[in-house]
């Protein structure tokens, strides 16, 4: 990989595959800009139409050349915002929320605090490097998670295009930011500046596997498709790598207990399946044995608890004679 900064992470077993460097303070560069799509529309309905506001008349960047007094719908200024990645659609997202663009990055820092981003401090609406603007991975992960939890966020990220109108000109197509989209990557966000290098969340979903990758400061190529290759290569180890791992079948013996008329069995009530990485070495740490009950650790964590099955003439001191056939 071009990068040293990065994660992924499963969705539905809520778990980081792979990491490194996740609270290394980074540039978020245009990933900024869902924090503000999360405002726009905590404040707005999908179909609501907006006048755009443009104070700054010399924005930086890639923009879209809103036209100052037009009016759209809040659909498509979240795709000129997720989709095209539109500098300028930032600035009239933020002016449309609030009165001015400060009041707005102070709602997008209060938001952050909010969702737990506590390494995070914004100074701006789209992203361009600026002294105090950063994040930092692990962050950058708490905003995904909070970005997907929008179905309207998802559904303008799944975009490889939009085609519209400005100013009641002829439509103009514009086409999505993110190489990946026909990998199955229908998200999230793109960015690229110089203090980020080359950054990308990724939401991946396929095949019953839903990921988020996030990579950043990959190194600039001349294509500017590093940050997508980074992205692929982590994508391929957390799916080929990380699978449900059967530890105990329904029925399986536990353990062989002793009592003055003999042994019986305890068996497992039920197929028990984990989540991890198959490369590793995955084994029981500790059995314990508390009275009536019998807990399995595994890998640190209490796999399962069994009770024990009353035995006439069955003492605490015959339940230190067992043995696991697992």
């Amino acid at each position: 990989m071009s990068t040293d900064v990065y994660l992924s992470y499963d969705i539905d077993h809520k778990e980081i595959m792979y990491s490194k460097n996740l609270d290394k303070e980074i540039a978020p560069a245009s990933i900024t800009k869902l924090m503000t799509a999360i405002l726009l529309l905590d404040n707005f309905q999908i179909n609501e139409q907006i006048e755009i506001s443009i104070i700054d008349d010399d924005i930086k960047g890639k923009i879209a050349h809103l036209v100052k007094g037009e009016t759209m719908t809040v659909s498509t200024l979240l795709d000129f915002l997720l989709v095209y990645s539109a500098n300028d659609a930032a600035h009239a997202v933020a002016l449309a929320v609030s009165a001015t663009e400060e009041d707005f990055i102070n709602m997008m820092n209060i938001k952050a605090k909010q969702l737990g981003m506590n390494n995070t401090n914004f100074k701006n609406v789209h992203g361009l490097d600026e002294p105090g603007h950063f994040t930092t991975a692990k962050d950058l992960l708490i905003l995904s998670l909070e970005a997907i939890s929008y179905d309207e966020i998802l559904v303008s990220t799944s975009k490889e295009f939009f085609s519209t109108s400005i100013n009641n000109n002829e439509q103009i197509k514009y086409s999505s930011t993110n190489a990946l989209i026909s990998k199955n990557f229908t998200g999230l966000k793109t960015g690229w500046t110089t203090n980020a290098g080359l950054t990308f969340i990724g939401l991946y979903q396929f095949m019953n596997r839903n990921i988020i990758t996030i990579v950043n400061q990959s190194k600039v190529d001349l294509k500017k498709y590093n940050h997508f290759s980074d992205t692929l290569l982590l994508k391929n180890s957390s799916v080929n790598n990380f699978k449900e791992i059967n530890i105990l079948d329904q029925g399986a013996i536990i353990a062989n207990i002793y009592s003055g008329l003999g042994t019986r069995p305890v068996k497992n009530d039920s197929s028990i399946n984990i989540f991890g990485n198959v490369e590793n070495k995955h084994e029981f740490a500790s059995i314990i044995v508390d009275y009536n009950l019998i807990t399995l650790i595994y890998d640190n964590n209490v796999l399962v608890k069994v009770s024990i099955p009353q035995l006439k003439k069955f003492t605490v001191f015959d339940k230190l004679f067992f043995w696991l056939f697992s």
